[in-house]
């Protein structure tokens, strides 16, 4: 494959992502009291953040830069980032706030744990401003995959 077929194909898989992202925080909007709508959040987050992080070719790394990020979106764009490399695909002990107390018993000692509960983007403003992250990144992203295909040889 060439380096320009590659980096369209990357193109391509991103906005799949970002759509299927998409597509699942509209179920979620509609069907807040679902038992899997945190699931599903976490999920679309993870789906979200997988066009900004490496994935390699034979050709190149690739990954999207902040030009597909709406301007009023930044923020926000930091925030799922940031939540998906430390809570949701990976855990990092410092974002749990956590606590651990010894507690002695005759029988020996325990621990007890306190932690805060991390829980993704959940109110429907948030999940309305994600949305329309997602739909501004797409409508970037549609632009530089036709671009990307017209010189396509």
């Amino acid at each position: 494959m060439t380096p320009a077929r590659e980096r369209y194909l990357h193109l391509f898989c991103c906005a799949e992502w970002l759509n299927e992202a998409w597509a699942l925080l509209n179920r979620v909007r509609e069907n807040r009291d679902s038992d899997l709508a945190g699931a599903a959040l976490r999920y679309a987050s993870i789906l979200y953040a997988k066009p900004y992080k490496l994935s390699y070719g034979d050709e190149g790394k690739y990954k999207l830069d902040g030009q597909y990020v709406p301007i009023e979106s930044i923020e926000l764009h930091k925030r799922l980032i940031d939540d998906r490399d430390q809570i949701h695909a990976h855990t990092d002990i410092k974002r749990m706030q956590a606590t651990v107390e010894p507690i002695h018993f005759q029988d020996g000692t325990r621990a007890s744990i306190s932690r805060s509960i991390i829980y993704p983007t959940a109110t429907p403003e948030q999940i309305d401003q994600f949305i329309s992250l997602i739909e501004g990144t797409i409508d970037a992203l549609e632009i530089d995959l036709r671009l990307q295909e017209a010189q396509l040889q």
